[in-house]
């Protein structure tokens, strides 16, 4: 039997949780114009897709890369990564973290 679920629309900014589980969570996400999320090393293998606005990822030593609407970005566990917002307006991204799987991209 199906479960619906609902998620935050028309927001500026939210970090809700739409499922979690223990190896399993998948989260929406829009960032306010001009914040950053302190940099931190990935919970899980992650999946970022971007659905609105710039998103601006600074993984381990890299250079920082932007990324926009209908891009997907895949990060292992333990990925030391900073996630920023330098636009004016709101991005807004879905999350999906696993911790019992290893992505090979």
């Amino acid at each position: 039997m199906e479960k619906i679920l609902r998620y935050t629309v028309d927001s500026e900014d939210v970090f809700e949780h739409i499922i979690k589980e223990d190896a399993f969570e998948y989260n929406h996400v829009v960032i306010k114009p001009h914040f950053t999320f302190p940099a931190h090393p990935t919970d899980a293998n992650v999946i970022i897709t971007v659905i609105k606005g710039e998103l601006s990822i600074k993984l381990e030593n890299q250079a920082v890369q932007i990324f926009v609407k209908g891009q997907v970005i895949t990060a292992d566990q333990g990925t030391m990564s900073e996630l920023s917002n330098n636009m004016d307006k709101p991005c807004e991204l879905f999350v999906i973290k696993r911790r019992d799987l290893m992505l090979d991209a």
